[in-house]
Formats: structure tokens, C-alpha cells, sequence
């Protein structure tokens, strides 16, 4: 068994590095911190070797370029190009079916596998999966990495004792400007739906005439994009709130602000609320957001809306907007809180954690569920009860896409569709 500090094999999933996204840059740094640690660090993703990653990569990482699409045809091929890196433990970071391929390829290498849901259960088993086929997976899985406390409630009984909550980490570097603050707000993330920037805007404009030198700044990109800049457009605020775009340096959006606005849906841990708090900022969002009612202290490090509406969010912004010494005593809490999410101590906890489920090896959960080292009794204690729905969904044609999604199989067959349809697509996101 291997001890805490002693060099791994690690494997893991990083998606793309292109798409400038909160668990892609979760993924790189984690992965960077490992091979600082001196660990042997293998990126998978979708992108050729040669794309240039849009968040720094510790220069000893290994990448490498998927051998599937999904597709049973692909997984034994797969599985050849996990094996040649001779992995300890592989971590597969998602919210959908995206960890199924992982699961099928495992099986038969006796590696085991980390599951690390990286958005909250509500997304993952409402919009992006379903519950049946989370937990199927859950129960191939040698570990269960979730983001957050209030998480583990969605988790049954039987998985709870393999489920480990880490927190995102966030860099001590981003630290109060001793730039002049300005009355800004800003918001930083995906203009999707899901986001509810719109909310935002409404807010905003509900008290704008109560708090004229201020102003408000989203930064990002996304399918809302048209539709948000029509209703700036149509309230009249074009000089008061502003579709910033795109950056890759957050910090520079903090230095001027005075609070950070996160009206999201439903979060994992978020990278902006952590972010804000390292700023020295308050931030505002929902009571009924989860990971973000689990980072805000509600009137001690930000405010928590009760309701999700324009109305409600306004309230909040009115009370942080109208008291710049609660704005500073807020920034000062946040500051306090936020040690308990740098990188040193959450970094060490996943190379705990790596450490751990290293020493499952030849005896994994996939194996004693469906490989060849079949363990009645293990199934019968507590895992029989998801064991058909993993058969299934590992028998599928393509594991990415499901029996049911023709159009995702049909993608899924052929790659070079998305780079045709994804303009498709977010015009249809943006008008529905």
C-alpha cells in the first residue's frame, strides 16, 4: 500500500482544454498541483496534444487524447490506453454520463476509480442526468468526491461511507486590492439560463434610480448573450450595465468592485463566490442556491435572497449598496472564511484521498459488480439494488448518448457534426 506522499500513477478525465469553464480550470489546477507534489499526472482529454490549454499546465503533465466517442467499439481500445499508463487510481470529473466510458473501460484492470460530481445533485439528476443512472454509477465507483456538506443528503446510505467532500480551492494570491473601489458589482460566469443574469438585470433596475453612481458588470460568454443585451438594451441602462465578455483575469474584475453578485440556479462549489470572498468582497446570491447558500454566510459574509426573483435579489443589492461599513465588515469575514479553501489544505486532502483509494487496487467496486471477479455477497449487502441499471447503461450502443437520445448518438458517431450543429444549438439555447 502506498504511503501519503509516496509517488502515483494518477489519471485524470479534463474534458477540454479549450472551454473556458469552472471545472476545466478545477481540473488543471488540481492536475498541475499533483505533479508539483511529484506524482505522475496523466490529462485526458478531447483535444489533440498540440492545443494550447487555456489555464496553465504544470509542464511534467502528461496529456493525452481520447481513443473513443462514446462508442462500444472504442472501450477496449480505451482501456489499452489507460493501462499503458499504468495508473494507481484514474478520476473521472462530471455531472452526466460522461463518467460511464471510465466505468466500462475499468473494467477487468482492477484501477480503481474515483467519481467527482463536480455540480449540485439537484442539476445532475434534473437537467444534465437522472438519479437511476447517478447512483448505478456511484456504485461503481471506489470513491464519491462531492463539493460540498449539504451534497452528501442525496447520497444513500450505502455509498456514504466511500463519499469524501472537498471543497474547490482558491489561490491566496487574489487578496483585497488596494486599488481605489468603485460603486461596481460585478458577475462572472456562463451566460446560460441556468445562471439567471436576467434576474440580475431586473434587480438592478429596480433600484438604479435609488443609487445612480453605481453600475454593474457581467463578464462571460454564453447562448443568453443576445437576450440579456436586449433587455439592457430595452430598460434603458446601456451606460449602467455593461456585457463585459470574456476573461481569463478575474482578478482585475474584483480590484474596482465593491460587491459580487452570483444569482445562479444551482452550483457545486463556485469558483466566483470563492474568488469574491479571497477579494475581500460581499457576496449576494440565493438562500435556495446549493454551493452557494453553502459559502455565504448569510449577514456575515454576504447576503442570501430568500426567494429567486428581481424582487427579492433587489432587496439584497439595496442593503449592500446603501452601507459601505457593512460592505467592509462582510470583506473582512469573507477574508477569515476563506482559509479554509487555499490550495495547500485542499490539495493535501485530494492527495489524501488519491492515496486512499490507491490501495484498492485488484480489488475495485466495477469488479465485484460486474467483472470477473464476481462477489455475491458484496452485491447483496448493498449494491444489487443498482446492479441491472449499470448492466444497462454499460451495454449501451454509445455510453456518452444513451439508447434513448438518437441525435446525441448520431453526434456522438460522427464528431465532426458538432463543429456544425453547436451554432445550431445556441441559437435555439438563446430564442427558447
Amino acid at each position: 500500500m502506498l504511503q501519503i506522499g509516496e509517488c502515483m500513477n494518477i489519471i485524470f478525465d479534463g474534458h477540454s482544454l479549450q472551454f473556458i469553464g469552472g471545472m476545466e480550470r478545477v481540473i488543471c489546477d488540481l492536475s498541475s498541483a499533483m505533479a508539483e507534489r511529484g506524482h505522475n499526472v496523466f490529462l485526458f482529454t478531447k483535444d489533440s496534444i498540440e492545443t494550447r490549454p487555456v489555464f496553465d499546465l504544470h509542464p511534467q503533465i502528461n496529456r493525452r487524447c481520447y481513443t473513443h466517442n462514446g462508442r462500444q467499439s472504442h472501450i477496449n481500445q480505451f482501456r489499452q490506453q489507460i493501462l499503458s499508463c499504468n495508473p494507481h487510481v484514474c478520476v473521472s470529473f462530471a455531472g452526466d454520463r460522461r463518467h460511464v466510458p471510465w466505468c466500462a473501460a475499468l473494467i477487468g484492470t482492477g484501477i480503481p476509480l474515483i467519481v467527482s460530481e463536480q455540480c449540485s445533485p439537484e442539476a445532475v439528476e434534473n437537467i444534465f442526468w437522472n438519479r437511476e443512472e447517478r447512483l448505478a454509477v456511484m456504485a461503481a465507483a471506489d470513491a464519491i468526491h462531492i463539493l460540498n456538506e449539504p451534497s452528501v443528503e442525496s447520497i444513500p446510505l450505502e455509498f456514504r461511507s466511500k463519499t469524501y467532500v472537498i471543497p474547490n480551492a482558491i489561490d491566496r494570491q487574489i487578496h483585497p486590492s488596494t486599488i481605489k473601489k468603485e460603486d461596481v458589482i460585478v458577475a462572472l460566469g456562463r451566460l446560460e439560463k441556468d445562471k439567471q443574469y436576467d434576474l440580475l438585470i431586473a434587480a438592478f433596475i429596480l433600484i438604479a434610480k435609488e443609487f445612480p453612481s453605481w453600475k454593474l458588470e457581467i463578464w462571460g460568454d454564453g447562448s443568453q448573450k443576445s437576450k440579456l443585451q436586449r433587455a439592457i438594451t430595452d430598460s434603458g441602462m446601456k451606460d449602467r450595465i455593461f456585457l463585459c465578455g470574456m476573461t481569463t483575469t478575474p482578478e482585475q474584475c474584483y480590484a474596482r468592485a465593491s460587491a459580487v453578485c452570483h444569482p445562479s440556479r444551482h452550483e457545486g462549489c463556485p469558483l466566483v463566490v470563492l474568488e469574491g470572498m479571497a477579494a475581500g468582497l460581499p457576496v449576494i446570491g440565493f438562500a435556495q442556491c446549493p454551493g452557494v447558500n453553502s459559502l455565504v454566510i448569510d449577514g456575515k459574509t454576504g447576503l442570501l435572497a430568500p426567494e429567486m426573483t428581481p424582487q427579492s435579489l433587489s432587496i439584497a443589492l439595496r442593503k449592500i449598496l446603501s452601507d459601505v461599513d457593512l460592505r467592509h465588515n462582510m470583506g473582512n469575514e469573507a477574508l477569515k472564511q476563506i482559509q479554509h479553501y487555499t490550495k495547500p489544505a485542499i490539495y493535501s486532502k485530494w492527495e489524501n484521498l488519491l492515496t486512499l483509494v490507491s490501495s484498492k487496487k485488484y480489488n475495485t467496486c466495477i469488479e465485484s459488480l460486474v467483472g470477473s471477479n464476481n462477489n455475491t455477497s458484496f452485491q447483496e449487502k448493498k449494491y444489487i439494488p443498482h446492479l441491472h441499471t449499470l448492466q444497462s447503461i454499460l451495454s449501451q450502443k454509445n455510453l456518452l448518448a444513451g439508447n434513448n437520445d438518437i441525435v446525441k448518438t448520431f453526434i456522438f458517431q460522427f464528431p465532426w457534426l458538432t463543429n456544425i450543429l453547436r451554432p445550431i444549438h445556441r441559437l435555439y439555447k438563446a430564442y427558447r
